[in-house]
C-alpha cells in the first residue's frame, strides 16, 4: 500500500503525475492519519510505502513516523522521497534519528538530472545519511523515467511513448478474476506480485486503485474496507491516463474492454 501524507513538493517537476503544488498545498491531518492506519491495519499488509508530494515537507512527518511504527510494528516501512530534505540540516538530523529509532526500514530516493531541479545538490549530499552505504536500507534511482501521461506528465512529449498499462490495472484484473475476494486477499496477491504502491490512500483520505490523485476515487478512510472492494467491482477504468490502449488482448478480454 501507499500512503501519501501531503501533496506539497517544492521540486515542481514537469513530469509529475500528481500535480503536486506549493501555493495550494494540503497536508494530511492527524485525524485522517488515524483513520488511514485503521484501514491499513485491516488489510494486514506486510509493506507500507510512504510518500507525498515530498513526504518530508509535511510539518509533522518525523513525529508521524513514530506513530505509524507504533501502530504497525511488524510492517516494512519504506520512505519514497526526492531527497531534497538533504539540503536541510535539521531534516537530515531528524531522518537519521528516526532511522536509528527503527521508525522506518528502507528509503528510496528518486532523482534524475533531466527532470529534478535539485538533482546535483541531492547527489552531493547523500553521504549525510548514516545509512547511505547499507544497500539493504538505502537505494537511489537516477535512471530513465517512463512518464505517465497524467497530471503535468501529459504536457511532456515523451509521455506519448509510455508503454505502461494504467496504474490501476493490476487491481482491476484481480477483482475481475476473483469477485469474492476480500481486502486482505487482494493486498496479499499484490504484494506477492511485487506491487507495493496499490491501493493508495491520499492526503485527504480518499483511496484510489492507482498511485495518483488524478485516479478515480474508489472509497475513503471513513468507509468500511468492504466498501472499497464493493465499489471497485462496480468501477470501470477512468482512462484519464490514456493507457488502456496498452493493456494486452487477454487482459482486455478479462476486463471486458473492447
Amino acid at each position: 500500500m501507499l500512503l501519501q501524507i501531503t501533496n506539497q513538493c517544492s521540486e515542481q517537476c514537469k513530469h509529475c503525475f500528481d500535480d503536486t503544488t506549493i501555493d495550494h498545498s494540503q497536508h494530511m491531518t492527524i485525524t485522517t492519519l488515524t483513520k488511514s492506519l485503521n484501514f491499513i491495519e485491516s488489510t494486514k499488509c506486510k509493506v507500507l510505502n510512504i510518500s507525498g508530494g515530498e513526504l518530508t515537507e509535511h510539518p509533522a512527518v518525523f513525529n508521524w513516523l513514530e506513530i505509524i511504527r507504533n501502530r504497525l510494528p511488524n510492517v516494512l516501512i519504506t520512505l519514497l522521497t526526492n531527497g531534497t530534505f538533504l539540503l536541510n540540516e535539521i531534516k537530515v538530523y531528524e531522518i537519521n534519528q528516526v532511522y536509528k529509532n527503527g521508525f522506518f526500514n528502507m528509503m528510496q530516493i528518486t532523482s534524475t538530472k533531466e527532470y529534478y531541479k535539485s538533482y546535483e545538490k541531492v547527489i552531493r549530499n547523500i553521504a549525510k545519511l548514516d545509512f547511505c552505504n547499507d544497500e539493504h536500507v538505502f537505494s537511489i534511482y537516477t535512471g530513465d523515467i517512463n512518464i505517465t501521461p497524467i497530471g503535468r506528465g501529459k504536457n511532456i512529449e515523451l509521455s506519448k511513448l509510455c508503454t505502461k498499462s494504467p496504474l490501476c490495472s493490476n487491481v482491476q484484473l484481480i477483482i475481475k478474476q476473483k469477485p469474492k475476494i476480500n481486502i486482505v486477499e487482494l493486498i496479499n496477491i499484490l504484494e506477492n506480485a511485487g506491487q507495493f504502491c496499490k491501493p493508495t490512500i491520499l492526503w485527504n483520505g480518499n483511496i484510489v486503485a492507482g498511485e495518483t490523485t488524478n485516479c478515480n476515487v474508489i472509497s475513503t478512510v471513513n468507509d468500511d474496507v468492504k466498501v472499497f472492494i464493493s465499489n471497485l467491482k462496480n468501477k470501470s477504468f477512468c482512462n484519464k491516463c490514456g493507457l488502456v490502449k496498452n493493456i494486452n488482448i487477454i487482459a482486455k478480454q478479462i476486463l471486458n474492454i473492447n
